[in-house]
């Protein structure tokens, strides 16, 4: 089966079967359904400083802890301090 992500490997994330399904139309689906996740859909990222360093973090991470695939990731405000701390360097 194809998913999302492999780390999103649960029955509400796949997206077809690669023996049964056409590749064109799996992708067609994933687009449909997800879209293109950016980090300016992502409410807690819309104004951080560095959005777009991080990109949002990953989603399967987020939904794994949150069960919000936009949802934050627990580490986030470690990630921008830390980069905070790089850019000062």
């Amino acid at each position: 089966n194809v998913y999302l992500c492999p780390s999103l490997h649960i029955e509400e994330f796949e997206l077809g079967n690669i023996r049964t399904d056409n590749i064109t139309e799996i992708m067609e689906k994933s687009k449909q359904k997800y879209g293109e996740i950016d980090v300016e859909m992502l409410s807690k990222c819309k104004n951080c400083e560095i959005k777009y360093y991080c990109g949002g973090g990953c989603r399967a991470i987020a939904f794994n802890e949150t069960g919000d695939l936009y949802g934050q990731e627990r580490n986030c405000d470690n990630y921008r301090n830390r980069v905070f701390d790089l850019m000062l360097q």
